[in-house]
């Protein structure tokens, strides 16, 4: 059986988009909800916004499928500023200072 269409006729692809469109929404609203409470929330959000990007962006890849299709649609650039946006805001190192200095380390 042969399926034409858009992506977004199966119903498994309308549901993962949702759900990345849920994380996505709210990995922002975080990250907008973390400002003016300190360093300590804005670390946490900026760790959980840039491994919601990573993990919504590799989604898009798998929707998307063969390489054919990541030159037809932007997922691939996505995921790729998605990996390097996380490397760039050192989240994980700026978690990490967080956490000691809330432990009293220096």
């Amino acid at each position: 059986m042969s399926v034409c269409g858009p992506l977004t006729a199966l119903p498994t692809v309308r549901a993962s988009l949702f759900t990345q469109t849920a994380r996505a929404t709210t990995a922002l609203l975080t990250v907008l909800a973390a400002g003016g409470r300190g360093t300590v929330a804005a670390a946490a959000a900026l760790v959980e916004a840039c491994d919601t990007a990573v993990d919504v962006a590799a989604a898009a890849l798998q929707i998307h499928g063969g390489y054919g299709y990541l030159d037809e649609y932007p997922a691939e650039r996505y995921a790729r500023d998605a990996v390097s946006l996380r490397a760039a805001a050192d989240a994980a190192g700026i978690a990490r200072r967080e956490a000691g200095r809330l432990v009293g380390m220096s």
